[in-house]
């Protein structure tokens, strides 16, 4: 799981990665994120700026990226909520996807309970379709152990994840 200590240095570092970008909104998300990068011996140029915002810059700057990881904080709290937080799923992946090199992973996750596993994985094709990009499921992630699930309480199983890789075509 990409959570756990070490694993997205040493992913990274497998993978080649020389420049590191994170985006937050809030400073005090960035400088939490920057114990983090420290701690696992990363160097991460971190933005405090919206993601939405990033990515259009990054678009009209033409940036390329091999792998992009997307966890936005729940999109919804509640059931009325859903037609947008499905809509900003949507437009979030169509511009990572946008981005990604040829062969580039994407890594992306939800933590909205609302927002249903095949929903989610709905999105996502809707947004492949939308950027002309072909991806194929590599891994489905699931929360980890510290977080169980419970039977009686469905609202304990929210967390939800896929890793894609871009296909050649389209």
């Amino acid at each position: 799981m990409l959570h756990e200590p070490g694993c997205i240095r040493t992913a990274l570092r497998a993978a080649g990665c020389k420049q590191h970008h994170g985006c937050r909104r809030e400073f005090t998300n960035i400088a939490a994120a920057k114990k983090n990068a420290e701690r696992n011996a990363l160097s991460i140029n971190f933005v405090e700026q919206d993601v939405f915002q990033f990515l259009r810059a990054a678009e009209r700057a033409e940036a390329e990226y091999d792998l992009i990881i997307l966890d936005p904080p729940s999109f919804t709290k509640g059931k009325g909520g859903l037609h947008d937080a499905l809509r900003g799923y949507r437009e979030l992946h169509v511009r990572a996807f946008k981005l990604l090199s040829k062969d580039g992973l994407l890594a992306t996750f939800s933590c909205s309970h609302h927002v249903s596993e095949a929903a989610f994985g709905q999105t996502i094709a809707d947004a492949l379709v939308d950027a002309r990009r072909s991806a194929r499921k590599i891994r489905r992630f699931d929360q980890a152990l510290d977080h169980p699930v419970l039977p009686t309480l469905p609202e304990t199983e929210y967390f939800k994840g896929f890793l894609l890789e871009m296909l050649p075509g389209r």
